[in-house]
């Protein structure tokens, strides 16, 4: 049930709440006198982080209903121009006897120039949507499709053939369009409320399951993707997934419930509704109860010393390996966020050497709006000589702000981001050297993000630091709304982030890495 967010809401009459999450709904025109609705979730329980998102939800909606609307001002303007003629036309009436009744044609004095251009509009508007139109919208559109002409009026009959075909080609769906094609929208649309990463994450979830089932997005036609079978076979593929927990399937799921519900938007004429199927394939998945869910464990004391230990060899082997594990301890960074730095990310701000994690470049995959974050270098970091070795590579490669530190975490062959840079490196490493977590899992690389946020928790530091510093999300919307702080004021708390029980490994590392 939709409740109105009555608290800080006279600013947004769209918002509205179910269940602690914020929804933008907007009253549409009524069909057939029943009231419509627009309503999109905007996948946060924060107020202020949906305040932004309906922002440019409206503009959405708005431009949509704007260009529909300019549409059918022009359809009814040329409706005018159209010549009629009555003609007296014989029917069987049902019972083997013919009957006259009169009928409109268009007459041979309309131009043909208003025709082409009608038959184009609507194409255009079948094109858009028709979740705007009201019941005289609608009729005008049927006017105009269902509009006879004169068997005399070769001309016009041969162009309308044609117009006719374009609009039936949509019918079912845009034959021509890929479910590539409806997925680049689809994506597209999502950004209207998702960050940019998470809308590319949830097309590259959606594009992995339909090739589980065969399907080849860039050459099928989305017509023949948009079924019960193929979707049967989606949800058996899902349900069928190894070695993931229940809530995964269920994301998957809820994934593919959202790309089928995306189709009525982009074409009026998917008019088959596949949700129920989904919902209640959703609703047998088993979940994962939330005691078994197993987060990211932080590697305890002993493990970062056994990982930095001088007898090992690895990171003397590996010195790309060593630097961006050690960007993680500092800074709380995800694996591909470490791994994607560039030269340019490294920068001095008001006299506090940074790092800067941005989305400027393609293979960044930043996980949220939090992530994109200015991050003071720590100063054991800096005693570490972190800043010397960058700008000794820097120099000896005559690397531009553009360039990777780390160039293998992108993929020669492509140019995508390299997963296994930590995978078959550090990772492999850790599991070398046998540390497991108590149920016997391998620990992560997301585990250093742990271990910086726990030794920021244990210095004292304020939570809303520690989500400038980490790049959490604010926990309620007090967070959001007072996380503004000076940059001296981060560096302060960001220094407090000090592993002395690993200073002795630092020395002798700090040597080794000063020679690369």
């Amino acid at each position: 049930m939709f409740k109105k967010c009555k608290a800080n809401c006279q600013a947004n009459d769209n918002l509205y709440l179910r269940g602690n999450v914020f929804y933008y709904m907007v009253e549409l025109p009524r069909q057939d006198g029943k009231r419509r609705y627009f309503i999109k979730s905007l996948h946060t329980k924060d107020y202020y982080e949906a305040l932004e998102r309906s922002k440019n939800m409206k503009k959405a909606v708005e431009l949509h209903t704007n260009d529909t609307r300019k549409l059918l001002k022009r359809a009814k303007e040329l409706m005018n121009r159209v010549v009629f003629d009555t003609v007296d036309v014989n029917v069987d009436n049902g019972d083997g006897r013919n009957i006259t009744i009169q009928q409109k044609r268009i007459s041979a004095k309309t131009d043909i120039r208003v025709i082409d251009e009608l038959y184009d509009i609507v194409v255009k508007i079948y094109t858009i949507t028709d979740r705007t139109l009201d019941d005289d919208d609608l009729k005008l559109i049927a006017d105009i499709v269902n509009m006879r002409v004169g068997a005399e009026n070769e001309k016009i009959m041969t162009m309308l053939q044609s117009k006719l075909s374009d609009i039936t080609s949509i019918n079912p769906p845009a034959a021509d369009e890929t479910v590539n094609d409806i997925l680049i929208k689809w994506e597209n649309s999502l950004l209207t409320i998702n960050c940019e990463t998470e809308a590319k994450r949830k097309h590259n979830i959606v594009d992995k399951m339909v090739r589980w089932v065969g399907i080849k997005p860039e050459s099928v036609k989305y017509v023949d993707f948009y079924n019960i079978d193929v979707i049967q076979k989606l949800c058996t593929a899902i349900k069928n997934m190894k070695d993931v927990k229940g809530n995964t399937r269920c994301k998957y799921a809820r994934y593919l419930r959202d790309f089928t519900e995306y189709a009525p938007s982009v074409n009026s004429v998917f008019k088959t509704n596949l949700s129920p199927t989904i919902n209640q394939f959703i609703k047998g998945l088993e979940k994962t109860a939330s005691i078994d869910v197993k987060g990211h464990m932080q590697y305890s004391s002993e493990h970062l010393i056994r990982i930095f230990d001088s007898k090992q060899t690895f990171f003397k082997d590996n010195e790309d390996q060593f630097w961006f594990v050690v960007i993680s301890l500092f800074t709380g960074a995800r694996r591909n966020a470490a791994t994607t730095l560039q030269y340019g990310d490294i920068i001095n701000k008001e006299g506090i050497d940074c790092i800067q994690f941005k989305r400027n470049h393609p293979i960044k995959q930043l996980k949220n709006d939090e992530s994109e974050r200015l991050v003071p270098i720590a100063q054991q970091l800096l005693d570490l000589g972190f800043l010397d070795y960058i700008n000794r590579r820097k120099i000896k490669f005559k690397a531009k702000d553009t360039d990777f530190i780390f160039p293998n975490c992108q993929r020669p062959k492509d140019g995508k981001f390299n997963t296994n840079i930590v995978q078959k490196g550090f990772l492999q490493y850790v599991k070398d050297l046998g540390i497991k977590q108590p149920g016997g899992e391998q620990y992560d690389f997301h585990s250093l993000r742990n271990n910086a946020a726990e030794i920021l928790q244990k210095a004292g530091v304020d939570i809303i630091f520690i989500n400038k510093i980490i790049g959490w999300k604010g926990q309620n919307t007090m967070l959001a709304h007072y996380s503004k702080r000076v940059l001296g004021d981060i560096k302060t708390e960001v220094d407090k982030l000090r592993y002395d029980f690993l200073q002795p490994e630092f020395d002798y590392w700090k040597k080794v890495m000063s020679k690369k």
